[in-house]
């Protein structure tokens, strides 16, 4: 697995890789001190990932706009956002996930969610639960 255009950006650009021998989570470890953090999770056509994104991305406390695209999901297609999860997102965009089909979201996560784009998941077929903006 690789997964590339992970972007923190303030005054400085910061860009990480991952490959198949590091996870989400510890890439995640690198990057909770960053404030106003701004993160691009994308993986080149046919690339895979095993794991929901959400459940390592949710627990960045300072993490602002978050954009998901082109991740193939192995094994279960469905992403969750906890209650306590992305306490400061403002900005979710969710783009060309094909495979996903099912996203829970806790009430209580997001509470300062604007902006929500869902583009190109033809499979996504239910969504359950709490969205705080006006869909």
């Amino acid at each position: 697995m690789e997964i590339s255009d992970l972007y923190i950006m303030k005054n400085l650009r910061y860009h990480a890789k991952v490959n198949g021998n590091e996870s989400i989570s510890k890439m995640i470890n690198y990057i909770e001190a960053a404030k106003d953090l701004r993160v691009h999770l994308s993986s080149d056509a046919g690339c895979e990932i095993g794991d929901d994104p959400m459940e390592a991305l949710e627990r960045l406390p300072n993490l602002r706009i978050l954009k998901l695209g082109m991740l193939s999901f192995v094994g279960k297609n469905i992403m969750v956002c906890h209650a306590s999860g992305f306490p400061q997102l403002g900005h979710l965009f969710i783009d060309n996930m094909p495979y996903l089909e099912n996203w829970t979201v806790e009430e209580g996560a997001m509470p300062h969610l604007s902006t929500l784009t869902i583009w190109d998941c033809n499979k996504l077929l239910s969504w359950i639960g709490y969205v705080p903006i006006s869909v």
